[in-house]
């Protein structure tokens, strides 16, 4: 039982040296992991680049992203049972703003007024 506690205390040691560790060198850890991510990020090849991958995963949704993948290892296009995944909208989501039919455009010809009022 007297080996439990010393393995206890060693271990609780450990740990409070490793966090006064990470307290006093907190700056320098961050500073390393940010300046190694960042070349990374700024040198790698295009093909390789986390940063292009974040851009395209915004543009695309999931189910995209995947079937471009299907389709550039294979070669073809996919089949499809049920007709395309691409949502279009209903009717009733097409609004008209009557302003625009109830006043006639001016006739070829004539001038519009431009007058600038102060």
């Amino acid at each position: 039982m007297h080996a439990f506690w010393a393995a206890l205390l060693a271990w609780v040691v450990i740990l409070i040296l490793l966090a006064v560790s990470l307290l006093l060198l907190r700056r320098q850890i961050i500073k390393f992991l940010f300046a190694n991510f960042t070349k990374v990020l700024m040198t790698d090849n295009y093909v390789e680049n986390l940063a292009e991958m974040y851009a395209v995963i915004f543009k695309l949704t999931p189910q995209l992203l995947l079937e471009c993948e299907l389709r550039s290892a294979t070669g073809k296009s996919l089949e499809r049972p049920f007709g395309t995944a691409l949502r279009f909208s209903k009717w009733e989501y097409l609004f008209f703003n009557p302003v625009y039919l109830a006043r006639m455009p001016l006739a070829d010809g004539l001038s519009a007024g431009t007058d600038v009022v102060i």
